[in-house]
């Protein structure tokens, strides 16, 4: 009888080296690790999608898709940048999103703040356990400052009259220089994802949040790290170094952000999950959409009370019926007068009444925001 042997082919697999195993009644086992689709909660984590712009002094969804961002006091600019060499380029990663302090601020109610909100569902279907401790998510990224020093990030749970907040944070940071940090997350007793129906599956009660600085509006020495706290919005975090707030033109950067179930209990990220531009758009257009019109047809309403329209299909249907905007907007040939806009997750409909019309022209941008 042949014997087959098989080595290892990873040193990820365990103590022993072996990520394929055969045991002695002939069975074999792998340990197929970084291979896995679809364990990224996480959308458009590389920071490849910006529809929106690729720079920003606003606050809110302005820059990167699915990721918004905060600033009070001073001023700070949101762009998105790109990597070509180094430590994330060779991962893979080519984009990042960058905070750079334009004028500082460290006033007691001042601050930078990057934010990214999960839906219920997202979170209900990925297999993790919200109310066992025992029962864990894994966040990872890569940060970047100009400025060496401590920073941290936090997750807030809400949904009901008992939030929760979670402190991690990224080490003490070399300046200029690239690190992976990774966060163990466990469930909590007592916590639901959308806390028996309050929260809409389609909403979101779980958001991640990172911050470059933060005044002591925000901030408690005794805030706990790696564990869960009552939320309170005068301990969000531990004291922070002033350094980077201070600094004119200091930079904050991340990238590869992946938050995953951790299915073995080790606490250890699994590689980046890479999607191909294509996918990532589509699922950042489930909450904006950002299109131009082209050229449609003119509609004349002659009769009153009558009603002329022209409906608008999204290429994705919407989480939510979306806010719709609009810019390149002619007045005069669009007819506003007697137009009202109706949106829905796959389409919007603008219509004219009595005696006036519409005309969308080659330059119009619509943009159908459904955020959460």
């Amino acid at each position: 009888m042949s014997t087959l042997k098989v080595n290892a082919i990873s040193d990820a697999a365990g103590a022993n080296g072996n990520a394929i195993t055969l045991a002695t009644d002939g069975t074999c086992t792998a340990k197929i690790t970084n291979n896995l689709s679809h364990r990224n909660l996480i959308i458009n984590g590389a920071m490849q999608v910006a529809q929106r712009a690729t720079s920003s002094t606003s606050n809110g969804y302005k820059t990167v898709d699915r990721f918004s961002h905060f600033s009070g006091g001073g001023t700070a600019t949101w762009s998105v940048g790109t990597e070509t060499s180094g430590t994330v380029w060779e991962k893979g990663l080519r984009k990042y999103l960058r905070c750079t302090n334009t004028a500082n601020a460290t006033a007691a109610g001042n601050y930078r703040e990057i934010t990214y909100k999960i839906e219920n569902q997202d979170l209900m279907g990925s297999g993790w356990n919200p109310a066992s401790a025992s029962s864990k998510l894994t966040l990872s990224f890569w940060v970047r400052a100009s400025v060496a020093q401590t920073y941290y990030g936090r997750i807030r749970w809400m949904g009901d009259s008992a939030d929760k907040n979670f402190v991690f944070s990224t080490g003490s940071l070399s300046a200029n220089t690239w690190t992976k940090v990774t966060v163990s997350i466990p469930g909590l007793a007592g916590k639901t994802l959308n806390d028996g129906g309050s929260s809409a599956d389609n909403s979101s009660i779980f958001q991640l949040n990172w911050s470059p600085f933060q005044g002591t509006n925000g901030t408690a020495s005794g805030t706990a790290l790696n564990t869960w706290n009552a939320y309170a919005g005068s301990s969000k975090y531990p004291d922070y170094t002033t350094t980077w707030g201070s600094t004119d033109g200091a930079t904050f950067d991340i990238t590869g952000v992946q938050l995953e179930v951790d299915s073995t209990g080790s606490g250890v990220a699994t590689d980046f999950e890479h999607r191909s531009y294509g996918d990532e758009l589509l699922r950042c257009m489930r909450y904006y959409e950002k299109r131009a019109t082209g050229a449609i047809m003119m509609y004349t309403v002659y009769a009153a009370n009558s009603v002329g329209y022209i409906t608008w299909d999204w290429k994705v249907r919407k989480r939510a019926g979306p806010n719709v905007l609009h810019s390149n907007w002619d007045a005069a040939a669009f007819g506003t007068t007697g137009l009202t806009i109706a949106a829905g997750k796959d389409q919007a409909r603008f219509s004219w009444t009595n005696g006036n019309h519409g005309y969308v022209g080659d330059n119009t941008i619509l943009e159908a925001d459904a955020e959460l």
